[in-house]
């Protein structure tokens, strides 16, 4: 094996370690959480969550990131996957401060806020993406972003809210990040805004994608398989090139979710699309703060 073949399989093993699929993590329902935590949305808390086997490991690493990033505002805009990792992290770093309104855009949403902790000198701030008048919300959060430079840092995701049965026609979702990407870079924010990759869904379709006809009842959510892996990335495969063509960093999440097993999600009333908390939320939030310590 040649020196550069060595390297790359290293590069590759390390990879798998680090953000390994979660089809060889064991997971196992879990009594030991406690009471949920007051900021989880209740309508993610009624389902069994799920614990993985290396869950301490996790949290140390999660706490770690967080105490990096300290005097920092940290800011997600997107969708209401956007809003679980939000909330994830708020029930991570204790007493609430401070609440004060974040941003007021053209969108207005009761979940625009931010927050400061009586244990931390982090500000974690949320913004919600959906709306009807995209581009001058977008325009408002990078604008608001160059106005708090150097210390904010934008991780941005609004995939979820284009949840199309069968991914056809892509332009609306792709011509946003393009505009988003390239506004971006215009107001020189490069180096603070990220893009957080779409997560997988799980209905029991063929690329796990959302459809009428399952969004009902209790229809069990399903495992993906490894042959619909290129068709159920469709929002990132829309989305992901712009970002890296404007030089923003993309935090690769979806793979980790595509292998989570689907009885993660809510389940409950054909939600294949939003995850039980506590559970898995907590690894794409390792992931972005992995990421973004890392860039920062």
């Amino acid at each position: 094996m040649s020196a550069l073949a060595l390297y790359v399989f290293i590069l590759i093993i390390s990879h798998r370690i680090c953000f390994g699929h979660l089809n060889n993590v064991r997971w196992v329902p879990s009594k030991h959480f406690g009471k949920p935590c007051r900021f989880y949305d209740k309508g993610y808390t009624h389902c069994t969550p799920y614990r993985a086997v290396k869950w301490k490991s996790i949290e140390k690493s999660v706490s770690t990131n967080l105490r990096q990033l300290a005097s920092k505002t940290l800011f997600f805009y997107g969708d209401s996957i956007q809003r679980q990792i939000f909330r994830e992290i708020v029930c991570r770093l204790g007493p609430i401060k401070i609440r004060k309104p974040a941003l007021r855009t053209t969108i207005t949403s009761l979940w625009d806020v931010c927050y400061e902790f009586k244990l931390s000198t982090l500000t974690l701030c949320f913004a919600t993406a959906s709306g009807t008048n995209h581009t001058q919300a977008d325009v408002d959060v990078l604008s608001k972003m160059a106005s708090m430079q150097p210390n904010v840092i934008l991780v941005a995701n609004f995939g979820v809210h284009y949840n199309l049965e069968n991914p056809g026609d892509l332009s609306e979702l792709s011509n946003r990040c393009f505009i988003f990407s390239r506004m971006a870079s215009s107001f020189g924010l490069s180096k603070i805004v990220f893009w957080r990759q779409t997560l997988a869904q799980h209905f029991k379709t063929k690329n796990g994608a959302f459809s009428s006809a399952l969004a009902h009842g209790d229809m069990p959510c399903a495992n993906t398989r490894n042959e619909t892996f290129e068709g159920a990335s469709w929002r990132n495969n829309a989305c992901d090139g712009h970002f890296y063509h404007s030089s923003i960093r993309v935090i690769e999440t979806f793979e980790e979710s595509f292998y989570a097993p689907a009885e993660l999600h809510v389940g409950t009333n054909g939600d294949c699309t939003h995850f039980c908390q506590p559970g898995y939320v907590i690894f794409p939030v390792d992931i972005i703060l992995k990421v973004v310590v890392g860039q920062t």
